[in-house]
């Protein structure tokens, strides 16, 4: 059976952040047939494989370290540039370690359906792959919209590097050349396209709204609604950042 697969740098409970979350609740929302056919590529984090088969079960796990010395070497014995040949896209070479991770993987499954996280540009070398030889070309390409690098610096009082505008050219290249770009409602969807200057001509038919499931770790889900009150404490859970809107939501 073709297989499922999810690149990310991010997993709960094993990281932080939204986008391993995110990840989690997917997991293991789906059906166990699906999940039994899923592998996880996880970027830069060390997992261990018994561990990650308890918390979700039959799923597979490959784990890929663009520290690795070994990184820059094709199986075929081809030489890739070396990282620190990327002095200022350093998230290209770690696109190009995923790469070669997804090319070994593809030679023992055949991948029905492949998705990226937005941030970070990992879907890069992949997608310029399929386009100059074809690789994965059967294979639907997603881009899950979590927030890229060009939405946090349109929100952020950050200064902007030589390094930021080549992130942003490389995220902007995965958003135009992958089959399908996931955001969790359609103005999440709305506010990227505007942001990174899509028309709607090339955006809309790509776009498909998918709202992660919600999963409680150490609780049941409440049945009602509290009664609200003027003492009622309020909890954010989340980084207090310009784009997480802690005003708004207060």
């Amino acid at each position: 059976m073709a297989s499922l697969v999810f690149v990310s740098t991010e997993l709960s409970p094993y990281t932080a952040g939204g986008v391993g979350r995110v990840l989690h609740n997917v997991l293991l929302a789906m059906d166990p047939s699906d999940r039994c056919r899923t592998t996880v590529v996880l970027v830069d984090v060390k997992v261990d494989a018994v561990r990650f088969q308890v918390d979700f079960p039959g799923a597979n796990l490959v784990s890929v370290n663009t520290q690795s010395v070994d990184g820059c070497r094709h199986e075929d014995g081809r030489i890739h540039p070396p990282a620190w040949a990327y002095t200022d896209t350093p998230q290209h070479w770690r696109s190009a370690v995923v790469l070669r991770a997804l090319q070994a993987l593809a030679k023992s499954t055949t991948i029905a359906y492949l998705e990226f996280p937005d941030w970070g540009a990992l879907a890069f070398c992949t997608l310029q792959e399929r386009l100059f030889a074809g690789f994965l070309s059967d294979t639907r390409i997603a881009v899950r919209l979590h927030s890229t690098h060009t939405v946090l610096l349109n929100m952020e009082a950050w200064s902007v590097s030589r390094q930021d505008l080549s992130l942003i050219d490389l995220e902007r290249k995965c958003l135009r050349d992958c089959d399908v770009l996931v955001a969790q409602l359609p103005s999440v969807g709305e506010s990227a396209r505007k942001i990174h200057g899509f028309t709607p001509e090339e955006w809309t038919p790509r776009l498909r709204c998918h709202a992660p499931p919600v999963l409680l770790d150490h609780r049941i889900p409440v049945v009602r609604s509290v009664p609200a009150h003027g003492g009622q404490p309020i909890a954010f859970t989340s980084k207090l950042q310009r784009i997480k809107r802690a005003d708004l939501f207060v």
